[in-house]
């Protein structure tokens, strides 16, 4: 089910909004008047919004288009919804409105270009979003190779009603619902040997990847990818506020993951080992110790929490956004024990 974007002044996207109109299960949501307002609004900050103001202005906008006809109507199947919308530019001035000046029009303009991707959907997913929301990214490649089960929801914020639907296809639609002009590839599959190449060039190589994945050799075979291609990588550990930043495109002779294991290292250790290789353990909450040690007994994997989810989305995206802005980010790792203020 993908997003259909109509135009009502084009003839076959007219006849296909009247066909919608007449389904009586498509709800029909239609704020475009609102949504005129709040442009105006943001435009003449310091104008009184006298009646006759607004209808001037609404009239200068609509340039003798009528309201119907006006912007665009976007259809999601899923919801059965059919939304009545701004067209892209001025969606893109209102949207993005809050942003000034933290974020500049100059750079709003060139974020909205890159191509991101994200590996791993479940602190994965909230990075998506929050990209999204800043308006980070032109096209995003999400992969990840599970469906969506009740203890998931501790920390991805969906509904019960998408227990065993793709993590890939709950995320595409979210990321949909907030910007529908978003260019969304999905790998629902995960990324295997197979789709490693499509995952990070096929339509332009990625500016950057986030690697949020649980299985510890395809971290190591993405961040051989990476260096490769020479593009930089994130990784938000959800604990202690752990992030990794490994600039393979400043330097392709960085060594991976900090230099902390080798391949032959990483052939012979089993999960545990690796796990305190990669994140040494004065680094780990005393929680998330006692967790490793005992997943495989009464563990199956290791806990994640909302709140650590969405902090580390965040830092994360703060990052993300430095680099993509070729500001002076350097290859670190950055632990900020947030949990250390709350004992």
């Amino acid at each position: 089910m993908e997003i259909e974007i109509l135009d009502p002044n084009k003839n076959i996207d007219s006849k296909r909004i009247k066909e919608l109109f007449k389904e009586p299960d498509v709800e029909i949501i239609d704020t475009i008047e609102l949504q005129l307002q709040e442009l105006i609004e943001n435009r003449f900050v310091q104008k009184s919004y006298s009646n006759s103001f607004m209808e001037e202005q609404t009239n200068l906008i609509l340039n003798k288009i009528s309201l119907e006809n006006f912007g665009l109507w976007v259809y999601y199947p899923w919801k059965k919804m059919l939304a009545h919308m701004l067209p892209r530019n001025l969606f893109n001035e209102l949207r993005f409105v809050r942003n000034k000046y933290k974020i500049t029009d100059e750079e709003q303009k060139e974020l909205g270009l890159k191509k991101i991707g994200i590996i791993g959907l479940s602190v994965g997913d909230a990075i998506c979003q929050t990209l999204v929301q800043e308006g980070i990214g032109g096209e995003m490649r999400i992969a990840d190779f599970d469906t969506l089960s009740i203890s998931n929801l501790n920390r991805i914020q969906t509904s019960i009603t998408d227990i065993g639907l793709p993590k890939t296809l709950l995320t595409k639609q979210k990321l949909h619902e907030s910007n529908p002009f978003l260019n969304v590839k999905t790998f629902p599959n995960g990324i295997t040997t197979l789709n490693v190449d499509d995952f990070f060039l096929e339509g332009g190589k990625l500016d950057l990847v986030i690697e949020e994945c649980d299985n510890l050799e395809i971290k190591f075979e993405i961040r051989k990818k990476a260096k490769q291609l020479g593009i930089p990588l994130l990784m938000d550990t959800s604990d202690n506020e752990i992030l990794d930043i490994e600039r393979y495109d400043l330097d392709k002779n960085l060594p991976i993951l900090h230099g902390l294991i080798s391949d032959e290292y990483f052939s012979e250790a089993n999960t545990k080992e690796l796990f305190f290789k990669i994140i040494p353990p004065e680094l780990v909450s005393e929680e998330m110790k006692e967790s490793i040690q005992d997943i495989g007994k009464n563990l199956k994997s290791w806990p994640q929490l909302a709140s650590s989810v969405r902090s580390g989305a965040g830092f994360t995206v703060m990052a993300a956004r430095a680099i993509l802005l070729s500001r002076n980010v350097s290859s670190r790792r950055i632990c900020l024990k947030l949990n250390s203020y709350f004992i």
